[in-house]
């Protein structure tokens, strides 16, 4: 199996979890999830970095969506998977902090 398969393999997975959960569990947490936590975050993210990059030179504009590209889509890899992974084990402790506010976010 080549990097690629597991690139894309785990990225598959990821997305999977994250439907299966959507579909199973609180939609509203979730969604926000997916969209804030994923890809909003995702691309925020890629702006700065890769901005920062090709604002100092470190980079050249020619390849700035190149990069870009790849900053956002390893961003959603990474936050599909193992952020999925943290924010499922995670919730219930948060729920039981002083810190949760109910009904805000979920």
């Amino acid at each position: 199996m080549t990097l690629t398969e597991v690139f894309v393999a785990s990225f598959v997975a990821g997305l999977v979890i994250m439907v299966a959960q959507a579909i199973v569990e609180d939609k509203k947490t979730w969604i926000m999830w997916i969209v804030f936590g994923v890809f909003v975050a995702s691309a925020v993210s890629g702006v700065f970095g890769v901005g920062a990059l090709a604002l100092f030179g470190e980079i050249p504009m020619t390849i700035f969506p190149k990069v870009l590209f790849g900053w956002v889509f390893g961003d959603i890899i990474v936050l599909s998977t193992i952020g999925a992974v943290l924010m499922v084990t995670l919730t219930p402790w948060i729920q039981r902090t002083r810190a949760y506010v109910k009904g805000y976010f979920s």
